[in-house]
């Protein structure tokens, strides 16, 4: 997917969201990317704040989602995101709010890549579902 993404023209940044302790992490799979996907990530420990993740998704032109939290984060951030679900709520999210979404156990990313393309610049609106929870 990486490679599909810097092909089209995109510039890459992975948020480490979980990084509680070994068994919560997001870290080794980042790394375990960024060894594959040579020269298209910058790391820095120096910024962890929870804010700083927000602005960093309200800023990016799109945002593929890996879990239920950070396709949240992106929809409070205003940003209609790929949402690649490990879960029955990641799915339940996607299918009531009509996200696009992939089962990351089905993913192909070559197949995928148009429908994550067209997530760029794709505004999500919560006024109306804001509306229905109060």
């Amino acid at each position: 997917m990486c490679e599909g993404l810097i092909k089209a023209g995109k510039q890459l940044v992975l948020l480490i969201q979980a990084d509680a302790s070994i068994n919560d992490s997001d870290t080794s799979m980042a790394q375990a990317i960024k060894s594959q996907v040579d020269g298209a990530f910058r790391h820095s420990k120096r910024v962890t704040h929870s804010q700083f993740l927000q602005s960093v998704i309200c800023h990016a032109g799109m945002v593929v989602a890996v879990g239920y939290h950070t396709a949240v984060l992106a929809l409070a951030g205003g940003k209609v995101p790929y949402n690649l679900y490990y879960s029955n709520k990641g799915k339940d999210l996607c299918d009531r709010l009509n996200i696009p979404d992939a089962d990351i156990h089905e993913f192909d990313p070559d197949t995928e890549l148009q429908a994550i393309l067209s997530t760029h610049n794709r505004a999500f609106d919560s006024k109306a579902l804001a509306h229905q929870v109060t």
